[in-house]
């Protein structure tokens, strides 16, 4: 046993020769170093959102080794963490550029009360 654990989720590391490992894995690495979060607070936040994302309530997934797998959103002005989404949501926030007026839009949109847009004629 090589006796240092993941930065990121405290598991043991092994040593298989070369520079000396920090992280048990991607994921950890990833997390920590996108949104210096580590897996322990990723599934802490979980938690608290009750195994689902924080829009659409879906229960999030898990990978083959039982780890969830939620996609980290971010506020990508300030790198503020604002949740934990599943793919879908995660995507439809990004295609609207994060922007709260067009979300606003949507949403009126999909109530049927979106006012329709002026037409140039030419």
């Amino acid at each position: 046993m090589y006796g240092r654990t993941c930065k990121g989720c405290s598991k043991p590391l092994v040593y298989k020769g070369g520079p000396e490992p920090k992280w048990c894995g991607r994921r950890c690495r990833n997390l920590f170093e996108r949104y210096n979060l580590t897996l322990i607070e990723v599934e802490d936040r979980l938690s608290r959102q009750h195994g689902s994302c924080a829009i659409c309530e879906k229960l999030l997934g898990f990978d083959v080794d039982g780890v969830a797998t939620p996609q980290v959103d971010h506020c990508h002005s300030t790198g503020r963490v604002r949740g934990l989404l599943c793919r879908s949501c995660n995507t439809a926030l990004g295609k609207l550029g994060d922007n709260p007026y067009r979300l606003e839009r949507a949403k009126r949109y999909l109530s049927g009360n979106c006012e329709e847009p002026e037409r140039e004629w030419l």
